[in-house]
């Protein structure tokens, strides 16, 4: 009976351990780069220069048993919160500070780009995290005492971080605000406009430029980069920056292997169009078609992109 019981008591530990391990298993080899910008920014007078926060990431998309039921989750493998500040005038990039600090406290999962607050004077950028709607009502005392222990948590990360800083961006020095003498802050309305603008002006910043270095982040063999191109994976952030990092280092045989392997694909792609029955299956037909014309088109764009770097 005792037997028995300690069997029947292992039992789910054992299922965890396996489910745990069959699904940190289950995100694809190929790694896809996301850099979004949102939230906040702020313009200098002269709009000649501009400061925002960007999101950088290194993630795996979930495959296999991962993907149920709802799509599943991500797997980073690398992620960032920074601001940042570009000059039009020397169409230049500069990492300021990072800020992971106030996105990994206390499970502080309320916050998002909008929750910090941004103002750009000439060389002067101000910034303060924005306090959560409950914050007030959990320093109530009679609120702080049915608060759930997380929320506590939570506000005492905030009373801790959150204050009003000045970073210099001359000197790259940071420094607390007395707000007292700053009582104009952050005070203007935000311009929609500006941030299609911006955008422009970063299109084609080097993913480096943005701390994004594949070789140091997430370092893969060269057939592993290969492969990416090979067989279009990854997404198209990704490719680019492989386009940028790593191609410049490949050799003639190298880009004679990756367009011999594709040449073979795209006969794969082809056969396996021309087997079926457009009579009896139309739209699979004409699935089929659209993934070689698609690939026989990238094909073309790889070539063209591989002959560049010679």
């Amino acid at each position: 009976m005792k037997l028995v019981f300690i069997k029947n008591l292992h039992k789910p530990l054992f299922i965890s351990l396996m489910l745990t391990i069959l699904l940190s298993s289950c995100h694809s080899n190929y790694i896809c780069i996301d850099a979004k910008l949102d939230g906040s920014m702020a313009w200098d007078k002269n709009s000649s220069a501009f400061a925002f926060i960007a999101r950088n990431r290194l993630y795996r998309r979930p495959v296999g048993i991962a993907k149920f039921p709802d799509g599943g989750m991500v797997k980073n493998e690398y992620l960032d919160f920074s601001l940042y500040y570009f000059d039009i005038n020397k169409n230049k990039l500069t990492h300021l500070i990072s800020l992971n600090e106030f996105y990994r406290g206390a499970d502080y999962r309320w916050l998002s780009f909008s929750h910090i607050n941004l103002e750009l004077d000439d060389s002067l950028l101000f910034y303060k995290l924005e306090a959560p709607y409950s914050f007030n009502h959990i320093k109530d005392k009679v609120y702080l005492f049915t608060a759930k222990k997380d929320s506590i948590k939570n506000m005492l990360f905030f009373e801790d971080i959150a204050k009003t800083y000045k970073f210099n961006i001359l000197i790259h020095e940071r420094s607390v605000v007395d707000t007292s003498k700053h009582k104009r802050l952050f005070c203007k309305k935000r311009n929609k406009l500006y941030w299609s603008l911006a955008k422009k002006y970063l299109i084609d910043i080097p993913y480096s430029n943005w701390g994004i270095v594949l070789k140091d982040l997430y370092p893969q063999s060269k057939k592993d980069y290969m492969d990416y191109i090979i067989e279009k994976e990854g997404n198209t952030s990704t490719l680019k920056a492989i386009y940028e990092q790593i191609v410049p280092s490949f050799d003639a045989n190298d880009k004679e292997y990756i367009l011999r392997k594709m040449e073979q694909i795209k006969q794969e792609i082809y056969e396996d169009y021309k087997k079926i029955n457009e009579e009896k299956d139309p739209y699979q037909k004409s699935l089929k078609k659209s993934a070689y014309e698609n690939y026989v088109e990238y094909m073309k764009e790889t070539n063209e992109k591989l002959n560049k770097t010679n």
